[in-house]
Parts: C-alpha cells; sequence; structure tokens
C-alpha cells in the first residue's frame, strides 16, 4: 500500500510540470508549422526536428528535483528508504515510457504537415513505421537514463556537505570544458578526444548492434545510475 502510495505522490508531484511541459511542446510545433508555411511560400527549404530531444532534457530536471523534498516527506510519515527509492523507479518507468510515446506520435502527426525530422532519423537516417518503432524503444531508454542520472546527481549533491557542493560545482565544468582540453591538446595528441568520440559512438550503436545494442546500453547506463543511487541513499539522513 505505501508503495502505491508513493508512486501516487511522485506522479501528482509532476503531473503540472508534465502538463506544461507538453503544452509548451505543442505551440513550439504549432509555430514551427506555420514558420513552414511561410518559408514554403517563399520557395524556402527548411527542416525541423529534434523537439523529442526537449524530453529527454525535461525528464532529467525531473529527476533532479526528485529526492530531497520527497524524501523529507516520506521519511515523517514512516515510509522506507527502499519504498521511497523503488517508488520514483516505477514512476521514472512510467514517464519515459508514456512520454516517448506521446513524442513519437506528435513527431508522426507533425510530419503529416512538414519536413519534421526526429531525433532517430537525424542518427539513424531513413524514417518509416518500423525505424519509428524502433525510435520508441531506443527514446524510452535513453529517457530513463536521463531521468536516473538526475535522480543520482541529486543524491550525490544531498550526500555532500557544502564545500564539497561548492567545489564538485564550481570544480568539475572547470574541468571539463578548460583543463581537460588543454591537456588532450598539449599532452595527448588528441587522444582522449578521440576516445570519447569512440564511446559516444559505442554507445548509440554506430560501432556495433545498430538501435537496440544502443537502447541496451542506456538500459545497462540507467541500471548504474539507480544502483549507485540506492547506495547514495539508503543511508541518507533527514536533512532540513
Amino acid at each position: 500500500m505505501k508503495l502505491k502510495t508513493t508512486v501516487g505522490y511522485y506522479f501528482r508531484d509532476n503531473r503540472r510540470a508534465i502538463a506544461i511541459y507538453y503544452a509548451v511542446i505543442l505551440a513550439l510545433y504549432i509555430l514551427a508549422g506555420v514558420e513552414y508555411r511561410i518559408a514554403e511560400a517563399k520557395s524556402l527549404n527548411i527542416t525541423i526536428g529534434g523537439f523529442d530531444f526537449a524530453t529527454t532534457i525535461f525528464v532529467f530536471v525531473l529527476g533532479l528535483n526528485a529526492f530531497r523534498s520527497p524524501f523529507g516527506v516520506f521519511m515523517q510519515n514512516g515510509v522506507s528508504r527502499k519504498t521511497c527509492f523503488t517508488g520514483f523507479f516505477i514512476l521514472a518507468g512510467m514517464t519515459a515510457v508514456g512520454m516517448s510515446a506521446v513524442d513519437a506520435v506528435l513527431a508522426a502527426a507533425a510530419r503529416l504537415f512538414m519536413p519534421y525530422r526526429p531525433l532517430i532519423e537525424q542518427l539513424y537516417g531513413d524514417y518509416g513505421v518500423l525505424i519509428a518503432l524502433k525510435g520508441f524503444v531506443w527514446m524510452t531508454a535513453v529517457n530513463l537514463f536521463s531521468v536516473s542520472l538526475g535522480y543520482l546527481i541529486t543524491v550525490l549533491y544531498y550526500k555532500m556537505e557544502k564545500p564539497v557542493k561548492i567545489l564538485v560545482s564550481a570544480g568539475l565544468p572547470v574541468l571539463l570544458l578548460i583543463v581537460l582540453p588543454i591537456v588532450d591538446a598539449q599532452w595527448t595528441g588528441g587522444r582522449i578526444s578521440r576516445a570519447l568520440g569512440w564511446l559516444f559512438e559505442f554507445v548509440l550503436g554506430m560501432k556495433y548492434g545498430g538501435l537496440f545494442f544502443s537502447a541496451l546500453c542506456f538500459v545497462c547506463l540507467a541500471g548504474l545510475a539507480a544502483m549507485f543511487s540506492w547506495l547514495g541513499s539508503r543511508k541518507a539522513a533527514v536533512k532540513q
């Protein structure tokens, strides 16, 4: 019963944000359609696409906001950490599947009125019924990983003391955006960037396996994020 209540709490906590998100996305589709008609009247060729990637960013933000406040509420009401964790990831799976399905329907509808290219087509080429179904599976896996990663980050930040949070928040961007490129250019001859490029292509299935292999990679990454989230949250203390 507590698990069902926990899932329901997460759903009620996020449904308004999801509704607002899709209202914005629908408005963007309409604006894109109007822009296409204007361009068509002027004999201009334009391509529109990538709105489905906005969902990946959105669910990442959902994950970032899914621990601190709900955790305090659940602890005050006698809900165990395991139930809290399990409830979130049940909701995360439902959200990944549901939003990926809505995005697939919106993309199919948009293609009836304008040359819309979903993310899956931009990455893997031709678009049709089969690739659209594969794309739904792939986007579900990507979105599941994204929300899991957001949750892991917020759990880790919750466990950190304030000085460590400041150090990580300031130091990590500097390390990735400034120090790493300098080291790669000056001392490794570009081997770091080539290795990261190879890893990126591997996870996307461009080296081996294609779409389904990529989906499996993202599911495994989501599983790792969930495992480390549990390790970080199972003994977490309630903070004011």
